[in-house]
């Protein structure tokens, strides 16, 4: 718990969105791709019959929390008293007691279930292993002593990583007693991810990574799967993860942290429980229990009801030289004073039971760390049992039934009684922002940490690249290895898989909700930075041996010394960039081999730094392709310096959907028609020696660059000013700047976030006059400003490419995205308190009139943010909580538009930020924060350890289809949903592809390079989240432990993900009843089943649709399900087990 205390699955529905596609299920002769293999075992047992012009329609829901949120109370007078029970806007006590003789007068009975349980964080005020050594393993140690002992007492257990580390050190008696625990039900495995993830700032790629990772290991281990999710710490909630939850087949859900709004609405209308239904979910098929803890905080002070104080008297932990709250006030409970004590907690529960509407209720019974003594199982278990014992024996009198119980009882016991009666509320929308009012009786918005600690957040972003790409390989390399019998390559990616698993648990570790999310001590940052770095290293050398295995089998080719281009030494450097030596004598050739890991075509411009700039191009069929040198800069406190030591080639490389393309670099004069075209520069105050081979002009009065469909205009600071489309003469000023406020002091920190918007300074200005370099080029034009000083250092770089469209139709998003990066260094400034921002301007009429909680209209501002890369919510501003309370997670990208002009306005990113848009036409981050004080909320220090950190944003100015805005009113889910064209340049910037390079001899050079694993590309819609290899366990018996290895098998998951767009008319179900034409890229099933395209190289013998995580294989049944009534498809997850020959 982050404040201060005194004691420290979808269901896989067949559609074109999965089945668009095909894979090579080898079966005797040819290849029998995944359409016909679903004709075969599937569809004939449907009757033959194929759904056709089906769609994903939005859903309606009882609550939506976006219309919700607006129109609520913010300066509630209850607010400074801390808890809503004293709200004045709402009489609880009155309510309280109409339903206490309710209850007796119907002679109703409250159902109590008191669950046991410690939150241990995998990191935070102290590292991972020191958590361990310390506290953790000594409470599962206890869990298992105590609950063998202590025959009615409960416990739950939700963090996998540490019962993994905890596995390895016990005896197999004591894995055989926790195993039958698991069986009793009474030691319960809550979610059974490997951490308890943020869900604000995490990807989707992370979030199904570390769930995957911890129910596998689960199953493998424990040889069950979690029911139940339990994510009582994270700093809101998010819709994203309550759909990965339900698609790894989690039958119901407990959250806790919700804004303090949220708490007092839900507690007024009784929905503590509802059905959390995506909002594309029109039969509720996908819909999942969740129940929200009505009160604050976790902890027993704030769990057993409304009166904190008097919950703190039954907090019966007393350790020696501890100091607690409870002390003071608890009193042990014994026969001679249950009878005075007892109606005190039992008032607490009929409160609590007064906010639902089926008398039954769950009371956590722990905190952080919880039960690490042994003492304390002993001190909770006797005196609750003396309390349940005189509550129950008095049935009649406290009209109650108590006993320890789990999730598993508790959501059956509400099962059983919402069978017989209303059916619980549904809801759509999420959680975000979280804000509390507990700790000083006034709002504080927990809308920091989505921007804190940016240069942990962007590395966690390249690991997963890393990873992700290795996995693939991986999979790819041990399938070929397998079916070509080569038991080298066998055994050698046997011995590596254990690095791999390694690798995979410290990466799901970063998930944890100190851990992205920036909000640890330093000491415990660097530790995570530590293991990522690990994942980084072991990710890149898996690629280059899977790479070297690939080649081998597929192409005959042993391939020599491969490396990457750059060199990074730890976790907390940028990396450098080596040289290509590129031959003069034609004895050898530099190969530069790109990996694309999507299932799409891209193009992409590669950057490599090479020593001569004298140097041609080709490509793996020996064509030349053009390419460019731009100089490289170095800068000094007077002068900008053109290197002669290093030039930067950049070249356009067309990749084909997981393939190797290889690329040729070789050295040529400057009389050659194919070496690469030197940049103009353009620069006042710029040197070069004299044997420089570029050009330096004047900087022109007027700044520009432009391409094929783009113009693009700068202020005199060099930062943009305005877009104009070539293809429509559509022209908007977008402005772009950067500045920074000063934190409230306390109020402003790791995880609350509270700028004095006054103070505002903004950098790159005439008065503080920056360098600004231009550079031209055939392939790419660039503008530079760069403000720095002795604490400071802001670079921005704004790129346009410059190749037609009309030459390959997959240039389109790469022509029409402005690319700006950027680089921020604060980390020498050690006293400076900073919120950093990057702001961007324009004249978008991005805003909307709505009523206010007092019936008033205003015009706000809406803009629209994705959530951890799957959908995106709209977000619309509620001016009375201000610049913090506006402030939404932002994973991959945030747009505005304008209705009437039909543009909108994308920023895609490259890292977790935070976004507002507290004025029309205006979105704003932080790029930066640094803050001097702790703001109270447990972490006990400040936020010093900056980092130079750099930043890719893609900004792209859309016209909507005015065919397609607008048509369905009622369609509130796909209309604000991103075009295709955007998803896919959202997945190009995160994804970009692995680069090798290595020199071969001349008289390999006719050999083919490019090794493909598709024929043909995935639809545009359908991405491919991850595909991994899956585990099999051995047992080997170690003295006196059992030692669990994870071993590979011959099995593959693989996640799909489809893309729902704006243009997709996903939302108009009414009129694909009309007119049953329809696009096949528009909706999941139509003529899906044709497609043609499979994979390559891999013999597949069985694909079996499963679930997220792939713990439950799916039946015929569930696979083709849709609505009736609609005729809606409603998947956006499609997940497939690989089974390899």
């Amino acid at each position: 718990m982050k404040s201060i205390r005194g004691y420290f699955a979808v269901a896989l529905f067949l559609s074109c969105t999965i089945v668009i596609f095909g894979f090579g299920v080898r079966r005797g002769r040819g290849d029998l791709t995944m359409a016909s293999y679903w004709r075969q075992q599937l569809l004939k047992q449907q009757n033959n019959t194929l759904a056709v012009n089906s769609t994903v329609c939005p859903a309606t829901s009882d609550v939506d929390t976006t219309k919700i949120f607006s129109q609520m109370n913010f300066q509630a007078s209850w607010i400074g008293k801390k808890y809503f029970w004293h709200s004045e806007d709402f009489d609880f006590q009155s309510r309280h007691e109409t339903h206490q003789q309710l209850i007796t007068r119907n002679r109703n009975i409250v159902q109590v279930f008191i669950l046991p349980h410690s939150h241990n964080d995998p990191g935070w005020r102290r590292s991972y292993d020191e958590y361990f050594i310390a506290q953790t393993r000594h409470t599962l140690n206890n869990a298992v002593e105590k609950l063998t002992t202590l025959p009615k007492m409960t416990f739950i257990w939700s963090e996998i990583t540490y019962l993994a580390k905890w596995w390895k050190t016990i005896t197999p008696k004591m894995k055989e007693q926790f195993i039958n625990l698991v069986e009793q039900g009474r030691l319960e495995i809550g979610t059974g991810g490997w951490v308890m993830p943020d869900e604000a700032t995490g990807n989707l790629y992370s979030l199904v990574h570390e769930l995957t990772e911890g129910q596998q290991w689960v199953n493998n281990h424990l040889h069950t799967h979690a029911k139940y999710s339990w994510a009582i710490d994270p700093f809101g909630h998010s819709s994203t993860y309550s759909h990965l939850l339900k698609a790894s087949k989690i039958n119901g859900m407990v959250i806790q942290r919700l804004h303090y709004t949220w708490k007092h609405w839900l507690a007024e209308h009784k929905i503590e429980e509802f059905r959390w239904r995506p909002r594309w979910d029109t039969s509720g098929e996908f819909e999942i229990p969740c129940l929200t803890l009505p009160f604050d905080l976790y902890s027993i002070k704030h769990a057993c009801g409304p009166d904190p104080q008097v919950c703190l008297k039954f907090d019966f932990r007393k350790v020696a030289f501890e100091y607690g709250e409870n002390y003071g006030k608890m009193t042990p409970i014994t026969k001679s004073n249950v009878k005075k004590l007892a109606p005190e907690i039992v008032t607490q529960y009929h409160k609590t039971a007064s906010l639902t509407n089926h008398n039954v209720i769950l009371v956590p019974l722990g905190d952080d760390f919880r039960y690490d003594r042994s003492i304390e199982w002993d001190q909770q278990y006797s005196n609750y049992m003396e309390l349940f014992s005189y509550i129950n024996s008095n049935k009649d009198k406290f009209r109650m039934e108590i006993g320890f119980g789990t999730l598993r009882t508790y959501f059956e016991a509400v099962n059983k009684l919402e069978n017989k009666s209303a059916k619980r509320p549904s809801l759509s929308g999420d959680f975000f922002p979280y804000g509390d009012v507990y700790v000083s009786g006034k709002p504080q918005y927990w809308t920091g940490f989505y921007g804190t600690r940016p240069y942990w957040k962007k590395f966690y972003r390249e690991v997963e690249n890393e990873l992700r790409t290795a996995e693939i390989l991986f999979t790819f390399a041990n399938a070929l290895a397998r079916q070509s019998n080569r038991t080298d390559y066998i055994e050698l990616l046997a011995t590596q898989y254990h690095g791999l698993v390694t690798a995979r648990h410290e990466f799901a570790v970063f998930a944890h909700h100190d851990g992205v999310t920036g909000t640890s001590k330093y000491l415990t940052m660097d530790d995570y930075g530590n293991r990522l770095y690990f994942t980084y290293r072991t990710s890149i050398n898996l690629q280059s041996t899977t790479m070297k295995i690939i080649y081998d089998i597929t192409l005959k080719k042993i391939l020599p010394t491969i490396s990457k281009d750059f060199l990074r030494e730890r976790f907390d450097l940028l990396p450098s960039k080596i040289p290509l030596e590129v031959f003069a004598n034609d004895e050898y050739i530099t190969r530069v081999t790109l990996f694309n890991s999507l299932g799409w075509k891209r193009t992409e411009l590669v950057k490599v730094l090479v020593k001569d700039p004298n140097v041609k191009v080709s490509d793996s069929q020996g064509r030349y392709i053009p390419s460019q040198i731009n100089p490289v800069f170095l800068y000094d406190s007077l002068h900008v310096r053109v290197s002669d030591r290093a030039y930067e080639l950049v070249f356009f490389a067309n990749l084909d959907p997981l393939t190797f393309a290889t690329f040729s670099v070789r050295h040529a004069s400057r009389e050659e028609d194919d070496v690469s075209v030197l940049s103009t520069i353009y620069c006042i105050n710029c040197t070069q020696s004299e044997n420089s081979p570029f050009k330096i002009d004047a900087r022109p009065q007027i700044l520009s660059i432009e391409n094929e469909q783009t113009y693009l205009n700068f202020q005199e600071s060099g930062l943009l000013s305005s877009i104009e489309r070539k293809v429509d003469g559509k022209s908007v000023q977008v402005s772009l700047a950067f500045g920074i406020y000063t934190p409230i002091a306390r109020e402003s920190g790791a995880y609350l976030l509270k700028p004095d918007i006054s103070s505002e300074r903004l950098f790159l200005q005439k008065y503080l006059p920056p360098s600004i370099l231009k550079i031209q080029g055939p392939l790419m034009s660039q503008v530079t400003t760069k403000h720095f000083s002795q604490l400071e250092t802001i670079q921005v770089n704004t790129t346009l490419f410059n190749l037609s469209s009309s030459a390959n139709s997959t240039l389109e998003d790469q022509v029409q995205s402005i690319l700006v990066e950027t680089y921020v260094d604060f980390s020498q400034d050690y006293s400076n308190k900073a919120e950093v921002f990057m702001r961007l301007d324009s004249e978008l009429n991005s805003t909307t009139t709505q009523k206010t909680s007092k019936s008033e209209e205003e015009e706000v501002s809406v803009m629209f943010t994705d959530q951890n890369g799957f959908v995106s919510e709209k977000r619309v501003q509620v001016p009375s909580i201000g610049y913090e309370g506006n402030t939404y997670p932002v994973t991959n990208m945030v747009y505005i538009q304008d209705e009437l002009k039909k543009l909108r306005l994308s920023v895609l990113v490259d890292r977790t930020h935070g976004f507002c848009s507290m004025k029309k036409g205006r979105l704003e981050t932080l790029i930066e924060r640094r803050s001097t004080y702790d703001d109270g909320r447990g972490m006990s220090e400040g936020v010093l350890d900056s980092k130079p950190t750099v930043s890719s944003y893609l900004l792209l100015l859309e016209s909507l289809d005015t065919n397609k805005v607008g048509i369905d009113k009622n369609d509130t889910f796909s209309q604000n949903q991103p075009s295709i064209h955007v998803h896919t340049a959202s997945l190009r910037l995160n994804y970009p592809p692995s680069m090798f390079v290595y020199n071969e001899a001349v008289d390999e050079d006719s050999q083919e390079q490019n090794v493909p694993f598709l024929s043909s590309p995935f639809p545009e819609n359908i991405h491919l989240i991850n595909m991994r290899m899956l585990s099999s366990l051995t047992s080997t018996v170690n003295e006196t432990r059992l030692d669990d290895d994870e071993i590979l098998n011959n099995m593959a998951l693989m996640n799909l993900q489809y893309l729902v767009d704006y243009k997709s008319e996903i939302g108009s179900c009414h009129n694909r009843s009309e007119n049953n034409e329809s696009n096949p890229r528009d909706c999941p099933t139509t003529s899906a089943l044709d497609a043609t395209s499979h994979f390559t190289h891999l013999n597949i013998s069985r694909i079996i649709p499963t679930s997220l995580t792939g713990i439950i294989d799916q039946n015929v049944n569930e696979t083709l399900r849709s609505d009736n009534n609609t005729g809606c498809i409603n998947s956006l997850l499609h997940n497939f087990k690989l089974v390899f020959k």
